[in-house]
């Protein structure tokens, strides 16, 4: 009995100094005790959604009820920093190809300034994967040879075809080296800046394909085939920035630049237009910059106006489709992809349509009614 007495009280000073320390640290998460109270408060966290590649910088927004009061994108591990705001009720909202839209509640205040949220997005039961769009089309402006051998000796046309034939026939590296080794000796060229800079774009090498077309632009500056070029080169660049792939030499992998690649296709495809209004590729060109900008109006405008000078655009046609599924306009996109299908009927990526179809019907069918 008396060891149990002892040991009684050596315990319970421990059990009031818990006791207290418990007590203390509730009512400092209530709020209802800070040494200093923040004014305002800065929302950080980690996006966990398997299979994303980081380096494509999410962008995560900071709502109040309906209005947008700051955002922020993740860094490389998926981690993110929202400006800070005053205390409060926010909505957090994430949106990820692939995955469904995340949108939580979060109410901000106590005695500490940070406020960590994880955020673990959940995959869409049957993501509708986006086609694949082309941007390898240009102004096909004819190559008369007959007037290039009244202005270059003969054996410098003749090297030129030989590397036009060499890129048809899928031996780009090979036409490479032609065309830079003609250029060294005809650097007012016009046709070989042009066929040279579509051979590095072909090979991602951005920044070299852009000098090229950028030179050939100088020794035709009332062209619109270098411009078109340029555009078609900065969009790809932007979907390369937006699903990066290993080992490209010379891309921008840009996050923040992302906006300002797409600011330079659209300055450059709305001079080509200018130059040439008849210029359906940069029409397209141009919708497809504006959708990634998601300016959906204006993206629909130029794909109508791309198809309406061409009706054989069908990647015009493709784009649509994937700006209404953006949307959720389901029956929309149904018939781009119907107008699709029956005006192409032998195409290489029919089964992909058919089968982007397919999931799009079913999203109709389960909208309520």
């Amino acid at each position: 009995m008396l060891y149990k007495d002892m040991r009684l009280k050596i315990l319970l000073p421990f059990f009031w100094t818990f006791a207290a320390v418990v007590s203390t640290a509730a009512q400092n998460q209530a709020g209802s005790i800070c040494q200093t109270v923040p004014d305002k408060y800065v929302i950080k966290g980690r996006i966990i959604a398997p299979g994303v590649k980081w380096d494509s910088y999410v962008e995560v927004l900071q709502l109040n009820e309906s209005r947008l009061v700051g955002y922020g994108y993740t860094n490389g591990t998926g981690e993110y920093t929202l400006p800070e705001q005053e205390p409060g009720r926010y909505f957090i909202v994430v949106r990820i190809d692939g995955f469904k839209e995340y949108r939580d509640r979060v109410e901000v205040d106590g005695c500490d300034r940070f406020y960590d949220h994880f955020i673990y997005m959940e995959a869409e039961d049957e993501p509708i994967r986006p086609l694949v769009l082309d941007f390898t089309g240009e102004v096909k402006e004819v190559v008369d040879v007959a007037e290039l051998k009244r202005q270059l000796p003969k054996g410098v046309v003749d090297e030129f075809e030989r590397a036009r034939g060499d890129r048809l026939h899928g031996e780009p590296d090979v036409a490479r080296r032609r065309l830079e080794k003609l250029l060294i000796h005809q650097p007012d060229f016009y046709d070989a800046r042009n066929v040279l800079g579509s051979v590095y774009l072909e090979m991602k090498r951005f920044r070299d394909a852009e000098a090229q077309y950028n030179k050939a632009r100088e020794l035709r500056p009332n062209s619109a085939a270098p411009l078109v070029s340029l555009g078609s080169l900065y969009v790809q660049e932007a979907e390369e920035s937006i699903h990066p792939d290993a080992g490209i030499a010379g891309t921008i992998v840009p996050g923040d630049n992302l906006g300002l690649i797409l600011d330079d296709a659209r300055s450059i495809l709305e001079l080509a237009v200018k130059v040439k209004p008849d210029a359906s590729f940069a029409y397209y060109l141009l919708g497809v910059a504006h959708m990634r900008g998601e300016n959906y109006p204006k993206a629909e405008q130029n794909l109508r106006k791309a198809l309406e000078l061409e009706a054989h655009l069908r990647w015009a046609r493709i784009a649509l489709a994937d700006i209404y599924m953006k949307q959720n306009k389901w029956s929309e996109a149904a018939a781009e992809f119907d107008a699709y299908l029956e005006q192409f009927k032998k195409v290489s990526n029919r089964g992909e349509v058919e089968e982007a179809r397919k999931k799009v019907v079913a999203r109709m069918a389960s909208v309520p009614k």
